[in-house]
């Protein structure tokens, strides 16, 4: 479980939207996968891997991708 805090440090709201890229995508849960955030404060995001234990998998890599929405 990876947790990202981002802090707005600008004089708009602005929103953020999380995902995972790359061949593990499928299995991280990203919670929430958007952040809207005031000027001044801080949003919270939780990206959980899961893995069955059955598929055998040794090694995985997973990148977490932000994305800036301005609105």
């Amino acid at each position: 479980m990876a947790t990202l805090t981002i802090r707005n440090e600008g004089e708009d709201l602005e929103t953020y939207r999380l995902s995972s890229v790359g061949d593990a995508s499928e299995q991280v849960e990203i919670e929430p996968e958007e952040l809207l955030v005031p000027p001044g404060e801080t949003g919270t995001s939780t990206a959980t891997l899961r893995l069955d234990p059955a598929a055998g998998i040794a090694h995985v890599e997973a990148q977490l991708q932000l994305i800036f929405a301005f609105r």
